[in-house]
Parts: structure tokens; C-alpha cells; sequence
């Protein structure tokens, strides 16, 4: 992987907040990505877990929840 930018972790943080009415948007990314775009969200993150965001109100995005790899296969259920 090549070195991330402030330019790819404003791009990154624009697709995030593009909240599209009655969907839902899976964008999947690398440390270095996540961690340009939101280093306070990202700070600890594994291998294999999810951010979850949702609208700030403010035109950007807010972090809800966090779910580790191990949690996944509850969810599916």
C-alpha cells in the first residue's frame, strides 16, 4: 500500500457522510485510509472491525458503534 494523504482522508470522509435516504452503504478500506479520514474514530482499531456512522446533522458524519470480527456471525442471525 502506498502512503495515504490528506487528500485521500478528505475523500474518504466525503463518501461517509453521503447518507442516501432509505439505504444503507458498506464502503470497505484499509488502517491507513480509515485512520486519515477519522484518526480519533479509527485509534485501536483490529483487524476485520467495522465503523459504524450515521449523520452528524451537520452535514458530515458521527461515529455509532464499533463491531468487532467475533460479533459479525451474531448479527447475521
Amino acid at each position: 500500500m502506498q502512503g495515504v494523504g490528506a487528500a485521500q482522508g478528505d475523500w474518504l470522509r466525503a463518501q461517509v457522510a453521503q447518507f442516501r435516504r432509505g439505504t444503507n452503504t458498506f464502503i470497505v478500506t484499509h488502517l491507513p485510509n480509515i485512520s486519515a479520514a477519522f484518526p480519533e474514530d479509527a485509534q485501536g482499531i483490529a483487524d476485520g472491525e467495522a465503523l459504524v456512522f450515521g449523520p452528524d446533522g451537520k452535514g458530515g458524519a458521527t461515529l455509532l458503534a464499533r463491531i468487532r470480527i467475533e460479533d459479525w456471525p451474531t448479527l447475521a442471525r
